[in-house]
């Protein structure tokens, strides 16, 4: 619901009994905004974080853009999105949690933080969002997606990052669907169906195929027989697209004349033949 930003009052309510149980189990709770989150409590899916916790009392701390959150308990500083200064680390032994843009992970890009000058603000580690895949790069970990959303995520497995009072962190794989991308040409597919590594790659993931084939093979007829055979492997979701190749054209060579073909040819001729034609044309000539 945080890529809503306009959420039904049903939603809101619906999303707010999660945060209720937190703040109702865990003595401690933090919750630092990404970018894709509406920071208007009034019309933002934050209502369901202000419904379901009622009073900070609870240990519910939301995290804004322009207040980091530093806690002394666990000597870690978070921070929401923010295009604004990143604070620096209390002390050595300190933590950093922020949906961060590092730009020595995206291409093509010179926003967001390189990674040298946030290691000059002298935390122990430091924990990213923002960015989708999950990187162990020593000091500076990105935690990875949590729930893959679309074919942007593709092949990406969603998780989430437990980390101690150590230095050090744990990634938990969710059982959660895979974005999966699968070209398939026709005819050929029809002569290696069984393929079973094929069905287990499908199953429960949600997949896209690009079905390539000429004009005469891409029937409706044939693409429903792709569908009910994939199908058969249980993926949670399956769409096709048609990628048509070209025909292959047969290069038409032009006529020839007969004065072309026999020059073509006259090396060939025997010696006899070729002195019977120049008479002809002699002949013709005069």
């Amino acid at each position: 619901f945080f890529n809503n930003p306009s959420p039904s009052h049903s939603l809101v309510t619906r999303c707010a009994v999660p945060f209720e149980k937190l703040g109702t189990h865990i003595s401690k709770v933090v919750f630092f905004p990404g970018n894709h989150d509406p920071i208007f409590r009034n019309e933002s899916p934050f209502s369901a974080f202000a419904a379901g916790t009622r009073t900070s009392g609870k240990g519910m701390i939301l995290v804004t853009a322009d207040q980091p959150f530093f806690d002394e308990q666990f000597k870690a500083v978070y921070c929401a999105w923010s295009k604004g200064e990143i604070p620096k680390a209390p002390a050595p032994d300190w933590d950093f949690f922020g949906h961060v843009q590092v730009r020595d992970w995206e291409k093509f890009t010179d926003k967001g933080w390189s990674l040298t000058e946030l290691e000059k603000l002298g935390y122990r580690k430091y924990y990213f969002g923002d960015f989708h895949p999950h990187i162990d790069q020593g000091k500076f970990v990105s935690v990875g997606t949590f729930g893959a959303s679309d074919f942007g995520d593709e092949g990406l497995k969603s998780g989430y990052v437990v980390a101690n009072d150590y230095g050090s962190f744990s990634r938990f794989i969710l059982n959660y669907p895979v974005f999966k991308t699968a070209n398939l040409y026709l005819p050929e597919v029809f002569n290696k169906w069984e393929d079973h590594a094929f069905a287990e790659w499908v199953s429960g993931e949600i997949i896209r195929v690009r079905l390539h084939g000429k004009d005469r093979d891409l029937t409706d007829e044939n693409t429903e027989l792709i569908r009910k055979a994939i199908n058969e492997f249980k993926p949670l979701r399956l769409s096709i697209d048609k990628i048509y190749q070209q025909e292959e054209q047969t290069e038409k060579k032009p006529l020839l004349s007969m004065t072309e073909i026999i020059e073509k040819h006259w090396n060939s001729w025997p010696e006899v033949a070729q002195v019977a034609y120049a008479k002809l044309q002699e002949e013709q000539r005069a």
